[in-house]
């Protein structure tokens, strides 16, 4: 038997915290201990998430619906990417450090993004700090 076919049959819903603003809703979905978490996520219309890097943290962002951009820029330098995401499920971007990113859905319709990254989100150290893109 495995710990998790242990459980209290009773206990086996959990509630996460809900963070709302006019950029859409933040909810987190797993944050293991062990080393990664994971988020997902609404993105109004024109909303802009991110304008930040991680020097630590490796993120990886998949989107459903809408019609998102990603803009990546690598710190000290003036040079942007943008990778667009429209629809395409099987497509997803890697973030690498240093790279400061922004997200924003050009769409009418909210869409809906899964980001993961290793570590794990610390409340403590989160390792992100705010620069914009453009």
């Amino acid at each position: 038997r495995s710990y998790r076919s242990n459980f209290d049959i009773e206990n086996l819903v959990f509630t996460s915290r809900v963070h709302k603003d006019d950029r859409g809703v933040l909810i987190e979905n797993l944050n293991y201990k062990a080393g990664s978490s994971s988020f997902i996520s609404t993105i109004n219309k024109n909303k802009v998430r991110g304008n930040h890097f991680h020097t630590i943290k490796i993120e990886r962002f998949r989107f459903f619906g809408g019609n998102i951009d990603v803009t990546i820029r690598k710190l000290f330098d003036d040079k942007c990417y943008k990778f667009n995401f429209n629809s395409s499920l099987e497509n997803f971007i890697d973030i690498p450090t240093y790279f400061t990113h922004s997200i924003i859905n050009n769409d009418s319709m909210p869409a809906l993004g899964v980001f993961s990254s290793i570590p794990r989100f610390k409340k403590n150290s989160p390792d992100t700090y705010q620069e914009n893109v453009l």
